[in-house]
């Protein structure tokens, strides 16, 4: 199988491989899809060779023919084309089923929000103290989610984290040790992330971060996890978090996710730090 999606945020743009499975991986990273199977892709969704091909698209199929494959299907999220899948033919030889197209449909629809979100980090611009994305990259993040999300019962959550106190670290500790602790920090909540999540830094030690398919109660699970994993790491210096959660599933609209975790977050510190507070009536409820 070889997989392809946009090298720039403009799906019209140049394409390149994100890698081969089973095939010679340096020709599949070589390999550029031609823009008229793209649009055919687009346009119809599927592309099988073992069928037959439709007119002009022999030579645009001629590279990934070479390398053995069959069957192409378009990874579609937010209503828009965000890769290709190429596959080879069944280990067996036989032809595909009903079945087996059925399972890379599937396949299909799970790997496109992934994707996505690779793709989003690739391109997105990186904050240099805890090498997390920027706000503007996020914000656009959740926008393209909220297109994509279904209209009813679509979880989604939003964590925002901070180091109590960043400027105290900086007077008893100097500045070189301030900034390693943003780097930790940085570090520790990029090893954490989902494969569909997404963090950026908002400054001065204050993080958001935005996890798609997550309910309100495993949000704050993950935020009181990560809070007090990085508090634990950090214990030497008397360094200590607080973090703010709000979610859909707890009655905050989707827009406003970003937003009202951040302010949950600053409700956490003025009441002392050290703990997490969760936006939304049904989460207070439960907590």
């Amino acid at each position: 199988a070889c997989l392809f999606a946009p090298a720039g945020e403009d799906p019209a743009g140049g394409w390149a491989a994100w890698g081969g499975f089973g095939v010679n991986e340096e020709a599949a990273l070589a390999l550029v899809p031609a823009p008229e199977l793209r649009a055919h892709l687009d346009a119809h969704g599927e592309l099988d060779a073992e069928t037959g091909l439709p007119d002009g698209l022999m030579d645009a199929w001629t590279p990934l023919g070479r390398l053995g494959m069959r069957r192409a299907l378009a990874l579609r999220h937010a209503g828009r084309m965000v890769g290709l899948l190429a596959v080879g033919g069944l280990a067996d030889g036989a032809p595909w089923n009903e079945e087996d197209r059925r399972a890379l449909a599937v396949l299909a629809g799970a790997l496109a929000p992934l994707l996505e979100a690779a793709a989003w980090r690739e391109r997105a611009e990186v904050d240099e103290e805890t090498g997390l994305p920027r706000p503007s990259a996020l914000r656009e993040r959740l926008r393209a989610w909220l297109a994509g999300a279904d209209a009813e019962g679509a979880a989604c959550s939003a964590v925002a984290l901070a180091v109590d106190d960043l400027a105290r670290v900086e007077r008893d500790w100097g500045l070189a040790v301030a900034a390693e602790v943003l780097r930790r920090v940085g570090r520790r909540v990029r090893s954490e992330l989902g494969a569909q999540d997404v963090a950026s830094h908002r400054g001065r030690g204050e993080i958001l971060m935005l996890l798609p398919g997550t309910t309100g109660a495993g949000a704050r699970l993950f935020a009181e996890r990560l809070r007090r994993a990085i508090a634990a790491e950090l214990a030497a210096g008397g360094v200590t978090l607080s973090a703010g959660v709000a979610s859909v599933e707890d009655g905050v609209p989707g827009e406003q996710l970003l937003d009202a975790a951040a302010a949950a977050l600053a409700e956490a510190r003025l009441a002392g730090g050290d703990q997490l507070v969760a936006a939304g009536s049904a989460a207070r409820a439960a907590s």
